[in-house]
């Protein structure tokens, strides 16, 4: 007849044979003045019964895997009666045995398994013949326990610093929140404020984790990760990012203010209140609307070319608007008059306000002109002309409007006259 099998626990120096019935491990033959299990590591063991004393309430094990995984039978084992003491037979597999304990000596597991006649009793009272020596300090031996973990990570969990990422992690087998970092050169800590673009390049929510955590004498001694999307982020991935973010801005913004349209380099970046974020990249007003031009097909390219390169005020950085549409506001300095001008992103026509050079300070005649793209952001561009040329709406600006004709025609030159009635209303 077989062996009836039997699967134990073994955590925090108890015996377990299901949740609630278990064995103190002095209780057993084992030398648990000179060994110690782990409290944080569940060992399960697969054993036969070979025997049971019902007067001593001993029952007489043999291990046949001491690595056994978590099996359900373990939670529904229910001993027929009472089991005050464990003998295990003799333990051959000594080198299992050890990754099992947190610490040991090293000659008392080796004298566990060199003969059958070395017999360490329950009661060290019983076996008056044997010697028994307390262990020194420096006879221990910490047993090192290595944990390997698969799991994944939401971006929103990341935090990116200099050169890594990193996160916190429950881990079930310490107990405990384990900080994990990911190394990766590329990475700078401001990318944090941008981590939801990142997500959006590789495509995905989270990034997959192999992480290794060894333990030594109960404590985490070191902690190693890592992740293919996290190993995908290098120069040209960033730039992917830094694109991206960019032609963002020329999306439908939900501003923060309604009162305010123009924007600097810097500011525009801090619009948006769903992706709000400083200026990473430190993008200048010239750059972003480079970057604009040279990657997206913009119908009224070479006027804003023309604009940026050879109208615009060199004492003053390029404003940028995001509504109604996405638009710059260029300044040109005439000789008694400072010209606004105001040119979206792919429409049809050119805006222009003309206010006199000593009126005010510039700082102020941006204002003014801020108020009248509020008005438009509110009413309408047909409504504020209709307006402008019916009841007299901004009487202290000199305003008119550049039409792009012929803009997409291959055969006309419709930016020559562009420019030609741009340069009349401006010098």
């Amino acid at each position: 007849m077989s062996a009836k099998e039997v699967i134990i626990l073994i955590s925090e120096n108890r015996i377990f044979f299901n949740e609630k019935i278990f064995v103190p491990v002095e209780n057993t033959n084992l030398p648990f003045h000179e060994i110690s299990f782990s409290k944080i590591k569940q060992v399960f063991w697969k054993t036969d019964q070979l025997d049971f004393d019902i007067e001593k309430g001993a029952l007489r094990l043999n291990v046949t895997d001491y690595f056994q995984k978590e099996d359900p039978s373990f939670y529904k084992q229910q001993p027929k009666l009472e089991i005050r003491k464990i003998e295990f037979s003799a333990l051959w597999d000594t080198d299992n045995l050890k990754r099992c304990l947190k610490h040991y000596i090293h000659n008392v597991i080796d004298d566990v398994s060199e003969k059958d006649e070395v017999q360490l009793t329950i009661d060290p009272a019983q076996s008056p013949g044997k010697k028994i020596i307390a262990p020194k300090l420096t006879d221990w031996v910490p047993a090192s326990e290595e944990i390997r973990l698969n799991f994944s990570v939401s971006f929103n969990d990341l935090k990116f610093g200099l050169g890594y990422v990193s996160f916190y992690k429950y881990i079930h087998e310490v107990g405990d929140k384990i900080n994990f970092k990911i190394p990766n050169e590329n990475i700078l800590a401001e990318f944090d404020f941008i981590k939801n673009y990142f997500a959006r390049i590789l495509k995905t929510k989270k990034i997959k984790v192999k992480a290794t955590v060894v333990l030594k004498n109960n404590e985490v001694h070191s902690v190693s990760a890592r992740s293919p999307q996290i190993l995908l982020i290098d120069q040209e991935l960033i730039e992917s990012v830094k694109q991206l973010r960019t032609f963002g801005l020329t999306k439908s913004p939900r501003l923060t203010d309604i009162n305010k349209s123009l924007f600097t380099a810097d500011e525009i970046f801090e619009s948006d209140i769903e992706h709000k974020s400083r200026n990473i990249f430190e993008q200048d007003d010239n750059s972003i609307l480079k970057l604009l031009l040279e990657k997206s097909k913009v119908r009224n390219r070479k006027q804003l070319e023309y604009l940026a390169g050879e109208v615009q005020s060199p004492r003053e950085k390029l404003r940028f608007t995001l509504a109604p549409d996405f638009g710059f506001l260029f300044l040109a300095e005439g000789d008694s008059m400072y010209h606004f001008i105001w040119e979206l992103l792919n429409t049809h026509a050119t805006y222009i306000w003309s206010l006199d050079r000593s009126e005010q300070e510039l700082r102020l005649q941006y204002k003014r002109i801020e108020d009248t793209i509020n008005y438009i952001r509110r009413s309408g561009r047909d409504e504020y002309k209709r307006t402008y040329r019916n009841t007299h709406i901004d009487q202290d600006l000199s305003f008119s409007v550049i039409f792009h004709e012929d803009a997409s025609s291959p055969f006309k030159e419709g930016f020559v006259k562009w420019k030609q009635r741009l340069l009349e209303r401006i010098l």
